[in-house]
Order: structure tokens, then sequence, then C-alpha cells
């Protein structure tokens, strides 16, 4: 087997890994059933998803030799990194709100940073 096969393998158990958390944070999310919560705990089963899916197509890759070749390999990897993307501008626009509103963020940490200037 090819190095570069190999190395596909690994990646695609850190992919599965990362699924597993995500799927995971999903399932044993606490605090109710606030839509909050329930947002929260959609996007953490879709990122779950999708980093699995992000798995097998490194496992698909790791047999073909190439990312883009079938075609519908790449037509998955791109889905799955605009997932990302989208989490990622997701995350960030909320952490936003929760840094002008004053609010604890998801982490329990204090929003507001005290040495910043007003």
């Amino acid at each position: 087997m090819a190095v570069d096969a190999i190395f596909n393998l690994f990646e695609a158990a850190l992919w599965f890994a990362i699924s597993a958390v995500f799927f995971l944070r999903g399932m044993f999310r606490a605090g109710g059933n606030p839509p909050a919560v329930r947002t929260m705990r959609r996007e953490m089963f879709l990122l779950a998803a999708a980093f699995a899916a992000f798995g097998v197509s490194d496992v698909i890759e790791s047999r073909t030799g190439a990312w883009w070749e079938p075609w519908w390999l790449l037509a998955l990897k791109t889905v799955c990194v605009l997932v990302f993307l989208r989490a990622f501008w997701r995350y960030r626009t909320g952490l936003r709100a929760w840094r002008k509103a004053g609010e604890v963020s998801p982490t329990g940490e204090n929003a507001k940073d005290e040495g910043a200037p007003e």
C-alpha cells in the first residue's frame, strides 16, 4: 500500500473521530429544550454527518488515488467543506452577538474582555 493511501486512511480515522465527538456532543447536550439548544443540537448532528462523509471520501480517495476522480468525490468534498464553512460562520456571528450583549459564552466564560478599553 502506498504512503499516500496510508495517510488518507489515517486522515479518515481523524475525521471519523471528530464526527464521533460532534455526535456525542449533540446527543448529550444539556440545557432542556429551548430553541437555541435545539438549533445547537442540529448543528452538532449536521457537523457529525459532514465529518463522517469527509472521512468516507478519504477512504474512497485512498482507493482511487485522487481527490477529484471520480467527479462525485470532488462534489462530496465540496459539500462537506461548505458545511464546515457555514458552521464556522454561524459560530463567529453567534460569538460576536454574545460579546456585544455581554452574556456568557457557550464555553462558560465571560464574553467581555475585562482588560479591553470601552
